[in-house]
């Protein structure tokens, strides 16, 4: 129902002095896809808490209801009249139904929709009434709207009243009750026959809803799996009136983040981690969502300021020679000044110059097997890291840092991959091995980390499917996890601030803020239902999907963020379609340099092709190999 639908039925309501609620599916929902997903979750519940576990429960409380209305001479039975036709061996019956109430409170939550409508009918000053089919009692009953923000309202339930919406009793109940003309009546509800017919039958005004309205971008799996019932539903249920940013944070990146948290926490107990570092500046919010989910419970952790430039010299102190030097060498291209800067390594002008590097751009591979790069590394970079005091105070100040939080080899860092650099750069420079936890990590990253770390979404066992799909959004994927922190540039003596920072990228912040602030909203509710959801591949599909197969509203929104090391500051924008027509030089260079080259194309293009496939061909085609491609 829309803001506009919304409008329409407040004036209907209007006309009419009582207002009669359904209850469940109108304004209150729960947070399973059928209500006798409810069932299920009390056995997981159950076996949770008890030695004698209990299989099938949903078919067995089924069966059991189905058995009380045969045998009942009532219109409506009880919960303790479905519990007495249970029969299964060494099941406690109270401890089962006391879940089950325990479970259905829990899970239900109001529909956002008609909590706008009920609020509307306090504000007029309507007489409300909740009228419902329902076998629980009062007390539970109003425990649920009362918890959901309906507190104003008389009841009337089939339980109470042994009379029934759908034979019409009820109304007549209710309309005896609150002394009213049928005709003073509206009821809201969504079933046809009893929200619907039933109350017209007794000449009560009746406005029927839909029974299920989806709303979101987030698209289930088709499958019986319960947690991916729950995961659907709360979605659906707690994502109205959000705009398109906030559904991508809150839909997508949310649930993302949830998943892996719970992969992460599951994974540190298994290997006896005593301590998380999660790694500025990616991991930001992540270390916010994780202690969110877990509160008490978390694992210890701490945010930990680190980048690849910060542990450069205390890198190159303990690792000096060229092979080493070699490895942290970047792939993209760029001057010997500025390469050597992004090193940390402050070499001048005209020693680059006279080792004829101070034209032309340079990296790891043009700069392999380069003798004149040798000489030049032997003459100036090896006498520079051994003699300079500054890399020797950035190894002692670095280490000091690590000593004051505690790190050893026990400890885990966690980042967002993709060769893990970080790790490999910490464990050279402190002559040990840790673990180490990401989002992924290609398969030489496995290989350089000897085994100690594991990944979330593509690692050493994955046949590189998923891999190629992140890494042809690999940027955009990137900046979902962008903070407004500057990086971590050196480490200080100072045990207060141990890190000096440098100035925020130049990002274009909005759309970001948005996507994070919201799936931390996220987050912070799901983690009300105690749900662990670890390793789920539909999530990250869903994901996926923006970063491979954009709408033309998707490429435009993510293609014009703007990032300090992209070229020329955007995401993802191409000039006009028509410079391209005559200059295929011009389109085949920008589309090549472009970070998110098929939001690029579906930006340019606009209509609908299949960009995955256009984008494999083109990296194809492309030689050099991941140095020019992935940026």
């Amino acid at each position: 129902m829309t803001k506009a639908s919304n409008n329409r039925l407040k004036k209907i309501i209007d006309k009419y002095d009582v207002i009669s609620f359904d209850i469940f599916d109108t304004l209150i929902k729960r947070n399973c896809l059928k209500p006798t997903d409810i069932f299920e979750i009390c056995e997981i519940k159950y076996n949770e808490c008890h030695s004698h576990k209990v299989n099938k429960f949903r078919e067995i409380r089924m069966n059991a209801q189905q058995a009380a209305r045969t045998i009942s001479k009532n219109d409506e039975i009880l919960l303790d009249d479905i519990y007495s036709n249970i029969e299964y061996d060494n099941l406690n019956k109270n401890d089962m139904k006391n879940i089950e109430i325990e479970t259905e409170i829990d899970y239900c939550v109001q529909n956002l929709r008609f909590k706008e409508i009920y609020d509307y009918c306090v504000d007029e000053k309507k007489i409300i009434v909740f009228v419902s089919d329902m076998y629980l009692d009062e007390k539970i009953i109003t425990k649920i709207l009362n918890k959901n923000g309906y507190k104003k309202g008389r009841l009337y339930l089939s339980s109470t009243y042994n009379k029934t919406k759908y034979n019409g009793g009820l109304f007549n109940v209710m309309l005896e009750k609150e002394k009213v003309k049928p005709n003073k009546v509206l009821h809201i509800g969504d079933s046809k026959k009893a929200d619907f017919i039933s109350p017209r039958i007794n000449r009560i005004k009746s406005y029927k809803i839909k029974h299920f309205e989806k709303n979101t971008l987030y698209i289930s799996p088709n499958d019986d799996n319960i947690y991916n019932n729950i995961l659907s539903s709360f979605i659906n249920n707690t994502c109205y009136g959000l705009d398109k940013y906030q559904k991508i944070g809150y839909e997508l990146l949310g649930p993302m983040c949830y998943s892996f948290c719970n992969w992460l926490h599951k994974m540190a107990k298994e290997k006896k981690i005593k301590k998380i570092l999660f790694c500025a500046r990616d991991m930001r919010f992540i270390h916010t969502a994780y202690n969110y989910i877990y509160g008490d419970d978390a694992i210890p952790n701490e945010y930990f300021y680190v980048s690849r430039k910060s542990l450069r010299l205390p890198y190159f102190y303990k690792n000096n020679d060229l092979q080493s030097f070699q490895l942290m060498i970047p792939e993209k291209k760029m001057k010997m000044k500025d390469l050597l800067n992004n090193l940390n390594l402050e070499i001048d002008d005209k020693i680059i110059e006279q080792y004829g590097f101070y034209k032309g751009e340079y990296n790891c591979y043009s700069l392999n097997n380069n003798d004149k790069f040798v000489l030049f590394f032997n003459d100036v970079i090896y006498k520079y890291i051994i003699s300079s005091p500054i890399v020797k105070e950035q190894y002692d100040n670095f280490t000091l840092y690590l000593r004051n939080i505690g790190f050893d080899k026990n400890c885990a860092i966690v980042d967002l991959g993709w060769k893990g650099t970080t790790q490999y750069s910490m464990s050279k420079t402190l002559g040990y091995d840790f673990y180490g936890f990401y989002f992924g990590l290609e398969k030489s990253g496995f290989k350089e980390l000897n085994g100690f770390s594991d990944a979330f979404f593509f690692n050493k066992n994955d046949d590189g499917l998923i891999e190629n799909e992140v890494y042809s959004f690999r940027s955009l994927f990137e900046i979902m996890f962008a903070s407004q922190q500057g990086s971590t540039l050196k480490y200080s003596n100072n045990s207060k601030k141990p890190y000096v920072l440098g100035q925020p990228d130049n990002i274009d912040c909005h759309v970001i803020e948005q996507i994070q602030e919201y799936s931390l909203k996220f987050v912070e509710k799901f983690s009300q239902l105690n749900i662990d959801i670890d390793n789920t591949d539909h999530i990250l599909n869903n994901f996926i999907r923006i970063g491979i197969n954009p709408t033309y509203k998707e490429s435009d929104v993510f293609g014009d963020i703007k990032f300090s090391n992209m070229i020329d500051g955007y995401l993802a924008k191409p000039d006009k379609f028509y410079k391209y027509i005559f200059n295929p030089i011009k389109f085949k260079r920008e589309v090549f340099l472009s970070e998110w080259k098929i939001g690029f194309m579906k930006r340019l293009f606009k209509i609908k092709l299949p960009y995955y496939k256009i984008y494999s061909k083109l990296k194809k085609m492309k030689d050099g190999g991941k140095d020019e491609w992935h940026t």
